[in-house]
């Protein structure tokens, strides 16, 4: 079993190694990091799946979010596809009894990547594909009163927002010191796409 649990994680990992040196430096020694450092713009969508009355307004949590957002720095863009950075709200609840409800709330960051495909080191073009990538910010459980949950959730988002400034922050602050050309390529490209 120990055995074949090895083989396995060798081979997801031998799925992703990149062949140039400083590559694979870069791809092992910065983590999530290294994904999370240039995001400065987001798509915001809100799944809601929420019944009986436990989240009457699903627009508010996408607004707060919005807000404590660009109160942070990011920019938000207004429609988002499989090429978007995204927050991606997802909301699942009931109503539990006439005045209880319970609801899970997660929030996380998707952003496509580009990873080799396995076995396509012949092929001459198309050895590359792009996934989406997500990274956890939240998740949780809220119960409580049908009349407090909206509030409840609305001031999560707030949450989210810090946490995602915080995370990005402290990416920035690990891959800029540990490989300082990628904070001079990101402040050109910030420069001429202004």
């Amino acid at each position: 079993m120990i055995r074949a649990l090895s083989v396995g994680i060798v081979l997801f990992i031998s799925c992703f190694i990149v062949h140039a040196e400083d590559e694979m430096r870069f791809l092992v020694g910065g983590g999530i990091n290294s994904l999370l450092a240039t995001k400065n713009s987001f798509a915001i969508k809100v799944d809601d799946q929420v019944t009986g009355g436990c989240l009457p307004n699903p627009r508010q949590l996408k607004d707060e979010l919005e807000i404590s957002l660009r109160k942070n720095g990011f920019n938000i863009e207004k429609e988002s596809d499989s090429f978007s950075n995204t927050i991606l709200i997802s909301a699942l609840g009931y109503k539990m009894g006439k005045y209880k409800c319970v609801v899970y709330i997660s929030a996380n960051i998707t952003f496509p990547i580009i990873v080799k495909v396995p076995f396509s080191n012949k092929v001459l073009f198309g050895g590359e594909t792009f996934v989406p990538f997500r990274h956890q910010i939240l998740s949780g459980l809220l119960t409580g009163e049908v009349y407090s949950i909206q509030k409840r959730l609305s001031k999560q988002m707030k949450e989210v927002a810090d946490k995602v400034y915080l995370e990005i922050s402290r990416a920035k602050d690990k891959i800029f010191s540990r490989f300082p050309s990628i904070k001079k390529e990101m402040l050109k490209h910030q420069k001429y796409s202004k």
